[in-house]
């Protein structure tokens, strides 16, 4: 699956925005989520998290934690919900 790199999601956002016209609909209604990979070291992760949440129109974000977990499934979930999303959301005064 091809995920969204966090440079480049203004293409993206107008293809979509030119199908929904098409379609007769009005894009500011459309729910938009992307699929990113977070890259680099976790202590990177909500800052990368902050650069999406205030200039991309994406309201839904999934992502992949690139950091080799040693095989342990738990801290794929752990690291992400402890670490990174505290921080983001301090980031972004939530």
């Amino acid at each position: 699956m091809r995920r969204l790199p966090t440079e480049e999601p203004d293409a993206c956002h107008t293809a979509i925005d030119e199908a929904v016209r098409a379609a007769g609909r009005d894009p500011g209604v459309i729910v938009r989520a992307c699929d990113l990979s977070l890259t680099g070291a976790p202590e990177t992760w909500p800052d990368q998290i902050g650069r999406l949440a205030t200039g991309q129109r994406a309201s839904r974000r999934f992502f992949l934690d690139e950091e080799d977990d040693g095989g342990d499934p738990v801290s794929l979930v752990r690291r992400p919900g402890e670490q990174t999303a505290p921080c983001a959301r301090e980031l972004l005064g939530l």
